[in-house]
């Protein structure tokens, strides 16, 4: 498994959000999980689970595309 968090500008605040690459696991059973390592403030406002993180020509894991999403990635049809 592999994860990406970057920021979301919203119109009141930034907001965590979360990319993971993940099997047999739900975004609010990571939640949960999270809440008992982390600070609150270091918890992601969104999850999204993916097959696979968007990458870039380069090869690179795109945060661009990620910030985009709002609590689904958008459906490829490839």
């Amino acid at each position: 498994s592999r994860a990406f968090v970057t920021y979301k500008k919203s119109e009141s605040r930034n907001q965590l959000l979360a990319a993971v690459e993940a099997k047999n696991v739900t975004a609010p059973i990571l939640q949960y999980f999270l809440k008992t390592l982390l600070p609150s403030w270091m918890i992601p406002d969104q999850i999204v689970i993916v097959e696979e993180l968007p990458k870039n020509t380069n090869g690179k894991i795109d945060a661009s595309k990620i910030q985009l999403w709002n609590s689904e990635p958008p459906v490829s049809h490839e």
